[in-house]
């Protein structure tokens, strides 16, 4: 478990795979990531099997934390987000950091710059202590 000042972000397991997806290209917030609805000409929306295969297991399970790992944002006891990063089809080296909320409700207030803080603090001292 990782503490910000307003969120606490826990690791994701595979049981939140479902939910990430639909926060993330079934919601109201799609819109900010993908493009205007209906048709997200910006980004198309991936299949459920498409997130699946892009967003591996590991990612929700930490067995390879050099390749990829989401944590759930929560904030007052309620989920309301994910900040993940993934290294595997990047060059060497190279991570693609991520994040996003489940509802606009969610967005705007610091949640996700509070999440980030710590969060980074959480890989340099993983990844110095592995390197």
């Amino acid at each position: 478990m990782i503490r910000g000042r307003k969120v606490i972000l826990v690791p994701a397991t595979l049981g939140d795979k479902p939910r990430v997806y639909a926060w993330c290209f079934n919601s109201e917030t799609t819109k900010s990531h993908a493009g205007p609805p209906p048709d997200y000409p910006h980004t198309p929306i991936p299949s459920f099997e498409e997130f699946y295969s892009d967003y591996v297991d590991y990612c929700f399970t930490g067995a390879q934390p050099q390749n990829g790992r989401g944590f759930i944002i929560q904030h007052g006891g309620e989920s309301v987000g994910l900040i993940s990063y993934c290294s595997y089809h990047m060059k060497p080296n190279k991570s693609e950091f991520d994040i996003w909320m489940n509802s606009e409700t969610h967005c705007g207030k610091g949640l996700g710059s509070d999440a980030l803080c710590p969060w980074g603090n959480f890989l340099i001292e993983t990844w110095a202590s592995a390197n």
